[in-house]
């Protein structure tokens, strides 16, 4: 009888197997935490414009000016808004 040195195709074809599904397992992963970074950002972003917006609303200002300054349009011209300064 010969003795059998390796692997057979089968064993092989099984490990390829699975190291394909834990690879697929892990980029599934990160791709899954980009989205939500992305996500995180973007309900931070829209946190921040709901702040600016109610105080904007609620004292005339954006926060961060200057309350001896209020942002205040002299008048619109070619549909574009003039500052006064």
């Amino acid at each position: 009888m010969k003795k059998q040195t390796g692997f057979t195709l089968i064993e092989l074809a099984i490990v390829l197997v699975i190291i394909g599904l834990i690879l697929g397992a892990i980029l599934k992963g990160q791709d899954l935490m980009i989205n939500a970074r992305g996500k995180k950002f973007a309900n931070w972003v829209k946190g921040w414009q709901t702040l600016q917006l109610t105080h904007l609303d609620r004292k005339g200002r954006y926060a961060g000016r200057s309350p001896a300054r209020p942002l205040r349009w002299r008048h619109v011209r070619d549909g574009r808004r003039q500052r006064h300064h």
